[in-house]
């Protein structure tokens, strides 16, 4: 099998595989997904695939990567604002459950996937995740009016937030039969917030 060689237009093919993959595991799933289809949406021969991804679970993982890199610039553009608190409680949920809503499909693809003992998925959506809750969690911690006390458990109430609203998104209609149809992401944020600027000993106990 010969290898294209190496041409001006080779991160446009390279991007071109990413979106048709992309766009193909969202409508059919991780393993229904053929890479002969795949490569017939790019316009390339099956064996070219692999001159830039050695196997369509490499090709996968950098799809979920770039779904999660996404995930987590989303909350930077916020964080990096520096908004008054209770502005970004509202906004950060809310952007990022914009974002999950505009990549529904590929979002309940990705979520299912990563329930499998054997994920492809997981280990390429830990680094933007950990990034993305390290970030939210320093700029609670910074900005809150009230100091949340070390022990209050901020990592735990966002991924309470981030897991309802990636599951809610992923679900669709049963998502909203389930939660309800008012979005109520902004109330969820703010009542946990809420609860960590009140922890106490007491209280954690």
């Amino acid at each position: 099998m010969g290898r294209p060689k190496k041409i001006e237009g080779q991160e446009a093919t390279r991007e071109r595989i990413l979106q048709e993959a992309k766009r193909l595991f969202a409508e059919d799933g991780f393993h229904r997904t053929q890479l002969t289809k795949i490569a017939r949406a790019v316009g390339v021969e099956r064996p070219a695939l692999f001159y830039y991804f050695k196997s369509k679970e490499t090709l996968y993982a950098e799809v979920v990567r770039r779904l999660y890199q996404g995930l987590l610039e989303v909350g930077q553009a916020v964080v990096a604002e520096q908004p008054p608190i209770e502005e970004g409680v509202r906004r950060i949920p809310q952007q990022l459950s914009a974002f999950v809503l505009e990549n529904r499909k590929l979002f309940a693809v990705v979520v299912g996937e990563m329930l499998g003992a054997k994920s492809v998925g997981r280990q390429a959506a830990a680094e933007p995740v950990t990034a993305l809750v390290d970030q939210v969690e320093a700029f609670l911690r910074e900005n809150a009016p009230t100091p949340i006390p070390p022990e209050a458990p901020v990592r735990g109430m966002m991924m309470q937030l981030f897991s309802s609203l990636l599951l809610k998104e992923a679900l669709g209609d049963l998502g909203e039969t389930l939660w309800g149809k008012r979005d109520s992401t902004f109330d969820f944020a703010k009542i946990l917030f809420e609860a960590m600027q009140r922890w106490s000993d007491e209280g954690g106990d």
